[in-house]
């Protein structure tokens, strides 16, 4: 735990080790202060959290790359796709090849809080091309 919860579970305490699942899971990815540093603080959870879920299911897809379905059948209340399960199936087959680094880029801007206590994140547009430049394309010549 990346630092002390009040969310009603004793456990959520800084650096204790959690098995986070359901109710308890969603608590510590969702749940913030409404302060300038509460939605940075809220990201870095959910960094964390799909890290960890990333790892998890990577384990299982590299062992039997149709176990993919096991994981897709237990979220596919809660997630909306317009891949059918052919193409899961292919890109699990695709993904137990790949090194996978788990780096999640955050694109840089400004937190700002409002008079009616809500947080906004202002973006900059400048960083988030580069980002996407840096990603997706790869300079010729």
């Amino acid at each position: 735990i990346l630092e002390d919860i009040d969310y009603g579970y004793a456990s959520m305490q800084q650096g204790a080790e959690v098995t986070l699942d359901g109710p308890m899971a969603e608590q510590y990815i969702r749940r913030r202060e409404h302060t300038e540093v509460g939605n940075p603080k809220r990201m870095e959870r959910q960094k964390q959290y799909f890290k960890a879920l990333l790892s998890q299911v990577l384990t299982i897809v590299r062992q039997d790359y149709t176990k993919v379905l096991d994981v897709y059948d237990a979220v596919k209340d809660d997630v909306i796709t317009d891949l059918s399960v052919g193409d899961i199936l292919y890109l699990a087959s695709k993904a137990v090849n790949m090194d996978i680094s788990g780096d999640i880029q955050s694109v840089p801007g400004e937190v700002t809080l409002s008079s009616d206590n809500y947080v906004e994140y202002i973006i900059d547009k400048n960083a988030l091309t580069d980002i996407i430049m840096s990603i997706y394309y790869e300079e010729v010549n």
